[in-house]
């Protein structure tokens, strides 16, 4: 007997593609979605700056004006001769373009295609360059901190070992160490309240949350951990809150695996922030655009952005 059959490589036999193409993009920007950016002068952990957007240049100069210390002058004692010098500081951003694109060959190629070319390259475009203004953002705030607190009984890289974790005393420590120092790390204000924050790498995240509190971890403190009844995004995707610090974890904050006496240690640069703990301009906000190649039928899609992340000197990496 003949049967008519039809293979898995044969010419007809039917191919059925999914539509819905995973997106491994990340989603947009971390800093902008968690509240970090903003334009308030006084009260912002990332301060947006949008010189730029109208003028010509490519350089943005901030200042820092710290709060005055003196004692003052009592009672009818002359005020004038005994002034206060302002204590300043000062940084700068200078900007630069960005471009990343995504072609296709041609026409034939998106009519071949299951799924929707065009939205895919589009939404991987945009995570790229959320994607890119997050990286910047941590070498920023990581390059060469002027102030470092180790964990636990190290006092350098090198004296890191398998049981140096990050722990609740630590970030204590930083919120005392942050205002005592010259210039003083200032906190933000949410709802009333005076916070910091501190983003660990996903390592530290989870030893911070696994750590008992006999070993100086967090675990018995849980259930009194977050506030209650804030939408401040600042707390609402904060992992923890704990002595005035919204404790976040990021898997762009810089690790190493070569630290400790042999070399042979894991390790992550923690960020400890308060206001103006960075700042981010931009010249052009970012830009889509489809581009025709009119020899091929080809065409692609294109991003630019003008933008740079700088931090200042009120950092501190625990």
């Amino acid at each position: 007997m003949t049967v008519t059959a039809f293979g898995t490589n044969d010419a007809l036999t039917a191919k059925v593609y999914s539509a819905d193409w995973i997106d491994s993009s990340i989603d947009r920007s971390y800093f902008n979605k968690n509240g970090f950016i903003g334009e308030d002068e006084e009260n912002s952990i990332i301060w947006l700056r949008r010189e730029l957007e109208a003028k010509k240049g490519d350089t943005i100069y901030l200042g820092n004006v710290q709060e005055l210390s003196n004692a003052g002058v009592p009672g009818d004692n002359e005020m004038e001769g005994s002034e206060e010098d302002l204590d300043t500081y000062d940084d700068s951003l200078i900007v630069d373009q960005i471009r990343n694109a995504v072609r296709l060959e041609g026409a034939m190629t998106e009519q071949r295609a299951a799924a929707d070319l065009r939205k895919y390259m589009n939404s991987t475009l945009k995570n790229w360059m959320a994607n890119k203004i997050d990286q910047d953002g941590f070498t920023a705030l990581t390059t060469s901190p002027t102030r470092i607190i180790y964990a636990g009984a190290a006092t350098g890289t090198s004296s890191i070992t398998s049981s140096t974790k990050l722990v609740y005393t630590t970030v204590s420590q930083a919120v005392v160490n942050g205002r005592q120092v010259t210039p003083e790390i200032r906190p933000v204000m949410v709802d009333g309240k005076e916070v910091f924050v501190l983003v660990t790498s996903l390592g530290a995240g989870y030893d911070f949350k696994q750590t008992a509190a006999s070993s100086g971890g967090i675990q018995d403190f849980l259930k009194d951990a977050m506030p209650r009844g804030t939408s401040n995004p600042l707390f609402t995707r904060a992992n923890f809150y704990w002595d005035g610090v919204l404790i976040h974890d990021h898997r762009h904050v810089p690790t190493v695996s070569t630290w400790g006496s042999g070399g042979d240690q894991p390790g992550a640069s923690n960020i400890f922030m308060g206001a103006h703990a960075g700042a981010i301009g931009y010249a052009k906000r970012r830009i889509y655009k489809e581009k025709l190649f009119d020899s091929t039928g080809s065409f692609s899609q294109e991003c630019e952005s003008n933008n740079e992340v700088n931090s200042g000197e009120l950092r501190l990496a625990a």
